[in-house]
Parts: C-alpha cells; sequence; structure tokens
C-alpha cells in the first residue's frame, strides 16, 4: 500500500524540477561539488588526492551527511579526482569496447541474440547515464549490474562467427577438401 506522504513527495519532486534546476538545493550543491572537484584535479592532475582524500569545503554543505568531506556523486569526475585524469580514462575505455562489440554483434546478429544484447545496453546506457549525477560507476550495485551485462555481451561476442581470410590456412583446407571429394567421386579435376 502507498503511504500518502510517499505520493506526495514524488509529486512534488516530479513538478517541482524546473524550481531545482533554478534555485534547488541538491543541483547547487552538486553544481558546487563538481566546481570544487575540477579545481582539485587541477591542482593534482597525475594522482588525484587518493580513495579518501578530501577534496572540499564542508561548510558549503552544511554538514548534511558524514561523508562530505570526500564524497562526490558524479562518477566521472570520481576517477580522475580520487587516481588522477588517467584513472579517468577507465569508464571511457569500457564504453568504447562495449559500443565496438554492440555494433559488431548488431550487424551480425538477430532474434533472441539481438533482443538480449538490447536489454543489456538498456541496463548499461542508464548506469552510464546516471553516472553523470550519482555515484553508479563505483557503488558496488552500479559495478554489478555494469559487470553482468558486459560479460553477457562480451560472451554473445565471441560466439559470433569470425571472418577467415580467402589465404588463411582453414580455407586453402577447405577447397583442397572439396576438390578431393570431388575428384574422389568420380567428377572431373
Amino acid at each position: 500500500m502507498l503511504k500518502p506522504r510517499v505520493a506526495e513527495a514524488a509529486v512534488e519532486r516530479a513538478l517541482g524540477i524546473g524550481k531545482e534546476l533554478r534555485e534547488g538545493g541538491s543541483f547547487s550543491w552538486r553544481r558546487i561539488e563538481n566546481d570544487q572537484a575540477l579545481r582539485v584535479i587541477g591542482e593534482h592532475p597525475l594522482l588525484g588526492v587518493g580513495i579518501g582524500g578530501i577534496y572540499k569545503d564542508v561548510a558549503s554543505s552544511g554538514g548534511h551527511f558524514e561523508l562530505e568531506y570526500y564524497f562526490i556523486h558524479n562518477s566521472y569526475l570520481f576517477f580522475p579526482l580520487k587516481m588522477g585524469i588517467l584513472a579517468g580514462l577507465g569508464p571511457l575505455l569500457i564504453a568504447g569496447a562495449y559500443i565496438l562489440m554492440l555494433l559488431r554483434i548488431f550487424r551480425k546478429s538477430s532474434g533472441q541474440v539481438g533482443s538480449t544484447v538490447a536489454a543489456c545496453t538498456g541496463a548499461v546506457t542508464m548506469i552510464f547515464v546516471g553516472a553523470i549525477e550519482g555515484p553508479h560507476l563505483k557503488s558496488f550495485p552500479g559495478l554489478l549490474i555494469l559487470g553482468a551485462a558486459l560479460a553477457m555481451v562480451a560472451t554473445t561476442y565471441r560466439t559470433l562467427p569470425r571472418r577467415q581470410d580467402a589465404n588463411s590456412k582453414g580455407s586453402k583446407l577447405a577447397a583442397e577438401s572439396v576438390q578431393f571429394h570431388g575428384r574422389f567421386q568420380g567428377s572431373p579435376p
């Protein structure tokens, strides 16, 4: 059963997005958080501040939560902030490899395989989009879903038939086999 306060809060949140973007605390705080993170990334570009490193002025959040000294919502800024700019390439490389596998799978498959891959694509897309405003790329549930979807797509990718070069050993053996069987059955060479 849905409690009246939950429904009221959901409607208030859905209808109040414009106001939140103009003057709201959550969006405004995340913008401040991102600005502070970008400043610190500029100061410590190679190694970052470390996983538990403090990077922001806590007075600006008013002490709202325990981890505010080092927590950052934006997953894309988390890696370069905590581990340096090179670590920030990790999510981009994973996304790039995923996209390349998807393109090959969609070109070569259809039916059940295509729908499974489409479902995985939806899950992964939501994680990568949600990572802009949330800790999805650094939280256990987000990494679990991302890992499972990537594993399913990688397994599908590996099961696709590979192209064989006309000069490859397998192609030559197949051609010789056809010639041999033709001669054996009495057909002219």
